[in-house]
């Protein structure tokens, strides 16, 4: 890819999701068959146990090398987690999806997990407007075809302003342009802000406001259904990580590193290697909650601080029962007075049968909700709730909420692009800086954000140091300094929430 922001065709973006899209299983073949490497072993510190190094750990396991994981929970998975209170009914409080199963190799690793998925892309949405009428089926289909049409706006302003060689600006700041020449009406504008709302932020975990209109679809999608874990997703973790020296509890706080070799300081005793594959997120970095010596390389801050972590929180809700199973629709849509407040809620009574309700809320909304009780949070739902469908539905029997922006050991949920950062920002955060590689949804251009993006930068990190052991070469602290090009903006990066 070349430095300066281009055009882009059909035909190009048709390319480029082909080319993305089926490298995942031949980089990941590729991988495997390059780290066999007879008579030369590395001891290797792998710092994070989510699917991105216990990925690396696996494929440096397998290739002979002595790997210890450290992970600062007391379980593995990461930002994939399974709760298991219920134990007949377990809930996804992070990653829930595989996004594309043709060519995904989450798809393989689920069949070796013998995890259980069911598609979730058959499911309907409706929308409820704020006083709880659900709209018509005319003024549903309006409300979409009105969006797609947006869509296909913001496609052109982009290009328009590429073209005419005017800078980024986030995606509401065009959203507003698009929508003062349409001269839509207030109601028009307040159920388009929903389907934004669900389809946009809610994917990328932020608010419009901060989101780049040049890059908010950046990137390839695997064709092939969405699917959920009605058993949970961890057994994929669990597959992963079977066979690994996994040491949970372990709170890194620094990371020494010079030519010889790698030191990793924790809460419960040192940690040596000769090289160490970092995955800790995007937020954590942005914290610089564990100290690196020397600092990391100047253009590697850069990213970090480019790059931005959203924030998606969950409200599961367990009713005694599914008083909204009339409606036959797996996402319930609600036009709220405050933009994004309760806008998407999944219906797992279409999944699988279970009376629950899993309340998605992201940006400003889900930062508001992690200051707030229990108690509180679940009484602005079921305030909610209840203009939807009326005063007499139950309470619920239990919740769930995750407050992933106040967990430490996450900071945020995953990545996006603001304007002022691009996709040379992801391969920058991925460069290795001397003997510290990196790993993680982050470091992953194509699929940044995503469960497999995740995994596939977990393989490609044990990749680069299974060619180092084979043919060391120089590396020293600092080299990462080259500036990262700037990709032009890509096609759709996953289907939209819908």
């Amino acid at each position: 890819m070349h430095a300066a922001v281009c055009t882009r065709g059909m035909q190009r973006r048709q390319w480029l999701k082909l080319l993305l899209a089926t490298s995942g299983a031949r980089f990941v073949a590729a991988c495997s068959a390059a780290q066999a490497i007879p008579g030369k072993s590395a001891r290797v510190i792998v710092i994070g146990a989510g699917i991105a190094g216990l990925a690396a750990a696996r494929e440096l396991h397998r290739a002979g090398h002595v790997v210890t994981v450290l992970e600062a929970r007391d379980r593995i998975g990461g930002r994939v987690w399974t709760d298991r209170s219920r134990p007949d009914e377990p809930v996804d409080l992070g990653a829930a999806w595989i996004h594309g199963t043709d060519g995904n190799p989450i798809t393989q690793l689920a069949a070796d997990s013998d995890a259980e998925t069911i598609p979730t892309d058959s499911g309907s949405w409706w929308t409820w407007d704020t006083d709880g009428r659900m709209l018509t089926t005319e003024e549903e289909a309006a409300l979409w075809t009105a969006f797609d049409a947006l869509l296909e706006r913001l496609d052109a302003l982009r290009e328009r302003r590429i073209a005419s060689g005017e800078g980024d600006i986030p995606l509401a700041a065009a959203v507003d342009e698009i929508l003062q020449e349409q001269a839509v009406t207030e109601e028009e504008r307040r159920r388009l802000r929903l389907a934004v709302n669900a389809s946009i932020e809610q994917e990328f975990a932020a608010a419009a406001e901060e989101i780049s209109l040049y890059y908010w679809d950046w990137g390839p999608s695997f064709d092939g259904p969405n699917v959920l874990f009605p058993q949970g997703y961890d057994r994929v973790a669990a597959t992963l990580g079977s066979q690994l020296d996994v040491r949970t509890g372990h709170v890194a706080s620094q990371i020494r590193h010079d030519a010889a070799g790698v030191t990793v300081l924790t809460d419960q005793g040192d940690f040596e290697g000769d090289y160490a594959v970092v995955t800790l997120p995007l937020g954590v970095l942005k914290a610089a909650a564990v100290r690196f010596d020397p600092p990391l390389p100047a253009a590697k801050r850069g990213a970090i601080d480019r790059l931005g972590m959203g924030v998606l929180n969950k409200v599961v809700l367990r009713f005694p029962r599914a008083f909204w199973a009339d409606a036959g629709v797996l996402y319930l849509g609600y036009i709220a007075k405050d933009t994004g407040e309760w806008s998407t809620n999944m219906s797992f009574h279409e999944v699988d049968g279970r009376p629950t309700l899993v309340c998605f809320s992201t940006a400003s909304h889900a930062r508001d909700l992690e200051e707030m009780s229990d108690e509180a949070i679940i009484a602005a739902a079921m305030d909610v709730l209840r203009t939807m469908f009326g005063a007499n539905i139950p309470d619920p029997e239990s919740w769930l909420i995750t407050r992933w922006l106040r967990d430490p050991y996450a900071r945020g949920s995953y990545s996006y692009m603001p304007p002022g950062a691009t996709p040379g920002d992801y391969d920058e955060l991925a460069r290795p800086a001397g003997r510290l590689h990196f790993a993680g949804e982050a470091t992953h251009k194509g699929h940044a954000s995503t469960v497999h993006g995740a995994y596939l930068s977990g393989v490609r990190a044990a990749q680069e140091i299974a060619t180092r052991v084979a043919a060391p070469r120089p590396s020293p602290v600092g080299s990462s300094e080259v500036a990262a090009a700037a990709p032009p903006p890509g096609g759709h990066r996953r289907r939209l929430l819908r």
